[in-house]
């Protein structure tokens, strides 16, 4: 498909900042916690909305991942479902679609 190389670059460098998001969030949420029991329930408070934050990330680079697999196979661009062209502009809203709108309704 045209333009793969630009794709690919786009896809890779979210990639990237998602890999740098979850490292950072495990760092995060692998830190000590402070010796004060207000701050550890403070802490202890926001690592399950991190954990929604991470799992998304998790996913979305999956899903990348996923479309990186596809450029190098050939089917990228294409629909998982019925084999139909997915339009250029929902590729460019969202790189790692499978499905054209119609399937994905």
């Amino acid at each position: 498909m045209p333009g793969d190389d630009a794709v690919r670059a786009r896809l890779q460098g979210q990639l990237a900042e998602l890999d740098a998001q979850v490292a950072h969030i495990e760092a995060e949420r692998r830190a000590p916690l402070e010796p004060d029991f207000e701050e550890q329930a403070v802490a202890i408070e926001s690592d399950e909305p991190l954990a929604g934050i991470e799992q998304a990330a998790l996913d979305h680079a999956a899903q990348i991942r996923l479309a990186l697999e596809r450029i190098d196979s050939g089917t990228y661009g294409r629909c998982v479902d019925c084999g139909e062209a997915i339009a250029p502009a929902r590729l460019a809203v969202f790189p790692a679609a499978t499905r054209c709108v119609a399937c994905a309704r």
